[in-house]
């Protein structure tokens, strides 16, 4: 430990002694490590993070594949009688819930506005695992029939952004719709729903689906399907053993709906396909969100170009070193001669190493959360609005996992070539042992890898500037300049 500090304490004084090269390589792997920590922390937010939920391993998303007859309200989506019918069955779920994105007027004596809202099942805060900071969450009483009990539970966040943080919250009465509801309790702090597609400030029981939609008279029609659906697993049993158990009584459901009301005039072909429609259960930890499926391919290319700049980066910073090397052939041919193992000048090039990439990763910190903020500028704005730059806790790992392995992969070859020194030849001022022969060629090498990965990247950038040029050119059929587009529901503010 004693000689690893003292290792630690002479490569800062030797760094130090060379402040522009020490300059010029910490800013270099800064702009790499940035970049990949700047996409990382989109990425984790998108398609690694959980829902801050109780055993999330264990929710399955349920959705149908197949033909339907009727009519769907959206992708992914099930009738509420079905919803109903898993819920209180027999079969390989543990519990259920569903919900259902929309917008409403909120009125809370200040003002209208337009607010995120979701329509959840009784069950939902309970399956989820999730408990209340004020007040409570809803009963099965809440879901009793359509339009009985006006309450609301409000998000964390949207009680604290709209209302301070008032502590007296819970009684309150809100306007929506022009609709009384009373506030029932608060969320707890980080839930924001079951989807990155929206953050409901509000969540009402299902059974207010018609204060929402005045004109909806399809509560009951298993014809209609408009509920998501999520479920928890019965304790060991797994995704795929659970989904050949739910298909018996989901068989059953389907042959007793083709024997209701709503069946008519179906022909015998369709029937058939409509028996052979299945159920299907897709990973539901991370929830349910269409905006993460559709830039899961994107964000994927990202990172990897973002991992080539960072290997770019390394072989420049990595034949840096190697020149320097140069300049310090006759100290550690010294030190060699005076006894020092060539284990111990190993590791204290490999130190250095990690002095400078840990410079540079602290310096990537910064340059990764402008960066953040600078590609959410260019992305939907419904990203934009659910996504953060800020930096985390998994961010902040998967910074310095980065750093350190970007230490090892620009460090280990100049180490390596530092310590193949001839002590006779060096001790002579044979410098050509060093300079010349296999040292060029080692650097003539890591130039070629660096310039071929550069004609990689610039290729991939110039087809990417060449396809955006052109659907900036594509002609929409009318002037669109000055333009904006907008709808109005008078029947949501009391018309």
């Amino acid at each position: 430990m004693i000689t690893l500090w003292q290792d630690i304490r002479y490569g800062i004084r030797k760094l130090l002694r060379k402040p522009g090269f020490t300059f010029i390589v910490v800013f270099v792997l800064a702009l790499g490590i940035g970049t990949n920590t700047a996409i990382f922390s989109i990425v984790e937010q998108v398609l690694l993070r959980n829902l801050p939920v109780k055993n999330p391993d264990s929710m399955v998303i349920v959705i149908t594949e197949g033909k339907h007859i009727g009519a769907s309200w959206g992708a992914h989506v099930l009738s509420y009688p079905m919803f109903k019918d898993f819920r209180n069955g027999e079969g390989p779920f543990e519990s259920v819930l569903c919900w259902r994105p929309e917008v409403a007027t909120m009125d809370d004596g200040r003002g209208a506005e337009r607010v995120a809202v979701e329509l959840v099942s009784a069950s939902y805060f309970n399956v989820l695992g999730v408990l209340p900071v004020l007040g409570r969450t809803f009963f099965a009483d809440d879901e009793t029939a359509p339009g009985a009990n006006p309450v609301a539970v409000l998000s964390h966040d949207f009680w604290q952004s709209h209302f301070s943080s008032d502590p007296n919250i819970v009684g309150r009465t809100l306007r929506i719709n022009d609709s009384a509801v009373a506030i029932v309790g608060v969320a707890a702090l980080g839930f924001r729903g079951v989807s990155l597609d929206s953050r409901p400030g509000i969540f009402l029981p299902i059974t207010m689906k018609q204060l929402i939609t005045p004109w909806w008279s399809a509560w009951e029609d298993r014809r209609i399907r408009w509920v998501r659906v999520l479920a928890r697993l019965k304790p060991n049993i797994s995704r795929e053993q659970a989904e050949v158990v739910i298909q018996a009584p989901y068989r059953q459901i389907i042959e007793r709906e083709t024997r209701e009301a709503g069946f008519e005039g179906v022909s015998e072909h369709e029937r058939e396909q409509f028996l052979q429609s299945r159920m299907v259960l897709l990973p539901g930890g991370q929830g349910h969100s269409f905006l993460s499926f559709g830039l899961r391919q994107p964000l994927s290319l990202l990172m990897i170009l973002a991992g080539l700049v960072l290997l770019v980066t390394c072989a420049n910073v990595s034949n840096l070193l190697i020149a320097q090397a140069t300049s310090r052939q006759k100290e550690v041919t010294i030190r060699l001669a005076m006894g020092a193992g060539r284990l111990r000048i190993f590791r204290q090039v490999l130190i250095e190493s990690l002095l400078l990439a840990s410079a540079g990763g602290a310096v990537a910190l910064l340059i990764a959360f402008w960066t953040a903020r600078l590609i959410l500028l260019f992305v939907p704005n419904q990203l934009g609005a659910v996504v953060s730059s800020g930096i985390n806790g998994p961010v902040l790992v998967f910074n310095i996992i980065l750093s350190a392995i970007t230490a090892i992969l620009f460090g280990l070859l100049p180490a390596w070539r530092t310590t193949r020194l001839n002590l006779v030849s060096t001790l002579k001022e044979q410098t050509t042992a060093v300079v010349g022969g296999a040292g060029v060629r080692l650097r003539q090498s890591m130039i070629v890898v660096q310039v071929g990965l550069s004609l990689v990247l610039l290729i991939g950038a110039g087809l990417f500037v060449r396809s955006l040029a052109a659907l900036y050119q594509v002609d929409p059929g009318f002037q669109a300049t000055n333009l904006v587009r907008f709808k109005m529901d008078p029947t949501q503010s009391g018309y």
